[in-house]
């Protein structure tokens, strides 16, 4: 699939007066900026894993609940945060 994005990135792009690679450069970028947005989500539910599994172990159902929420509203909120700084910088 990026195989196919990338040849037509260059396709287009060269057909463009920026060109095709300045069109590939930039897909690169906000791919790699992506990831690492979601790479913040994904370390907080992992991050939250342990405390979780600990808790149900325990049968301490209100720390799972409490601490799940938490991770769901930091990671929520750092990801819309990311987002919103994203769209600033695009204009």
């Amino acid at each position: 699939m990026q195989l196919v994005i990338n040849n037509s990135l260059v396709y287009y792009g060269n057909q463009s007066p920026i060109g095709g690679d300045m069109a590939l450069s930039a897909m690169g970028i906000t791919v790699k900026i992506g990831i690492i947005i979601t790479a913040f989500g994904v370390g907080i539910g992992i991050g939250s894993q342990p405390i979780i599994g600990y808790n149900v172990g325990a049968k301490k159902y209100s720390r799972v609940k409490r601490t799940y929420t938490a991770a769901v509203i930091l990671s929520s909120s750092l990801i819309f945060v990311f987002w919103g700084i994203c769209q600033f910088m695009a204009n």
